[in-house]
C-alpha cells in the first residue's frame, strides 16, 4: 500500500472515484463519494484534485449519521463543517472524523499495523491529512499545511452559491463496484527513468513470468503465479492504474484484465502519469527494435541485471 495517493495530482473523475472506493466499502462510505461526485462533477476538469473529492466525501460520512443519507446533508451543513480551523490552520472535522472511524471500527485495531486493519476511509483520512507530505520526514521542521487546507478552501468556494434546488436537478454519477486484478502473461516490472525492476515474490523459487497485480481503492498487491500475494512498497495503486493506459485498458476499469505481454508500472516514488518512453531502456529498445536485434539483446540483458541488484 502506498501513501500520498490522494495529493497533487489532477485526475479524471472516474479515475478518483476508483481510487476512493474498495471492494469492502460500507455502503455509507460509497453513498457519501458519489454524492460529493454528483456535487463536484459539473466543474470537474483536468485541473481538478481528488483532494477536494476526498475531503468532501469525509464530510458527507461524517454527518451522514443516525440512518441520514448522504444526500440528505444540507450545503448550509457541508458549509458550517468545513469553516472552522484550528490554530495551525487544519480543519477541525478531521479530528471529529478520527473518533467516528475508531467508534466504526475503520481505523486499524493496533496502532503500526495498518495492512491489516485499515478500513478504507482511514486511509482516505490519512492520505489527506498527512502533514509531511514532501517534507522532512525526520521532523528536524515542523510539519506544514496537509492537502484538507486547500482542499477546503476550494470546496467552500465551489460550494458557495449552490442551493438545494439546483443540487436535487444534478446528475447521478455512477461509483465503480470494485477492484482491478491485472493479469500479465509476461509478468509485472517496475520502471523509473533509469531502471526496469522485475516484480518478484518473497518465496524463493517463484517463476518470475507472469503475476496479477490487484488495485482495491488505495491498496495494491502483486500476487505471483504461485498464488503468494505481497504488498511492495514499490508499487502504488494510483500508478498500477494510470498504467493501464499503456495496455490498452481504461484506467477506472474493474474486473479481471488480461495482459498478454508484460505490464509496467511507473515505481511509487516517480510520477503517476510517467510514460513509457521516460524510462531510458524502453526508450533505447523502441529505437532500436527497428535497426538492430543486437541492441535489444544487450538491453534485456543489462535490464536482468538490474532485476538482480
Amino acid at each position: 500500500m502506498s501513501r500520498f495517493v490522494l495529493s497533487g495530482t489532477p485526475w479524471p473523475l472516474p479515475l478518483a472515484l476508483s481510487l476512493l472506493v474498495s471492494s469492502t466499502s460500507s455502503e455509507r462510505w460509497r453513498g457519501a463519494v458519489g454524492e460529493a461526485a454528483r456535487l463536484l462533477a459539473p466543474g470537474w476538469d483536468d485541473d481538478s484534485y481528488i483532494s477536494d473529492l476526498g475531503t468532501l466525501a469525509l464530510v458527507l460520512h461524517l454527518r451522514a449519521q443516525d440512518d441520514r443519507l448522504p444526500q440528505k446533508v444540507p450545503v448550509q451543513e457541508i458549509l458550517a463543517t468545513l469553516a472552522p480551523v484550528d490554530a495551525a490552520g487544519e480543519p477541525e472535522f478531521v479530528q471529529e472524523s478520527w473518533e467516528l472511524l475508531r467508534q466504526t471500527g475503520e481505523a486499524p485495531p493496533i496502532a503500526g499495523q495498518v495492512e491489516e486493519g485499515a478500513g478504507q476511509v482511514w486511509l482516505v483520512q490519512r492520505d489527506l491529512g498527512d502533514r509531511y507530505l514532501g517534507g522532512d520526514m525526520d521532523e528536524l521542521h515542523g510539519p506544514g499545511p496537509s492537502a484538507f487546507q486547500s482542499a477546503t478552501a476550494r470546496l467552500r468556494a465551489l460550494l458557495a452559491d449552490l442551493d438545494e434546488e439546483r443540487r436535487e436537478a444534478l446528475y447521478v454519477v455512477p461509483v465503480p463496484s470494485g477492484s482491478v486484478q491485472v493479469q500479465a502473461a509476461g509478468g509485472v516490472k517496475v520502471i523509473t527513468t533509469g531502471s526496469v525492476m522485475a516484480m518478484r515474490c518473497t518465496h524463493k523459487g517463484c517463476p518470475a513470468e507472469g503475476g496479477t497485480v490487484i488495485v482495491d481503492g488505495m491498496r495494491a498487491r502483486y500476487v505471483c503465479p504461485d498464488g503468494h500475494t505481497s504488498s511492495p512498497r514499490t508499487l502504488a495503486p494510483a500508478h498500477a492504474r494510470w498504467a493501464l493506459r499503456h495496455v490498452g485498458h481504461d484506467p477506472a476499469s474493474s474486473g479481471r484484465l488480461l495482459v498478454d505481454g508484460l505490464f509496467h508500472v511507473p515505481q511509487v516514488s516517480e510520477s503517476p502519469r510517467m510514460e513509457l518512453s521516460a524510462n531510458v531502456w524502453l526508450r533505447q529498445q523502441q529505437r532500436g527494435s527497428k535497426a538492430d536485434p543486437e541492441v535489444l539483446r544487450r538491453l534485456d540483458a543489462a535490464a536482468d541485471e538490474f532485476d538482480r541488484w
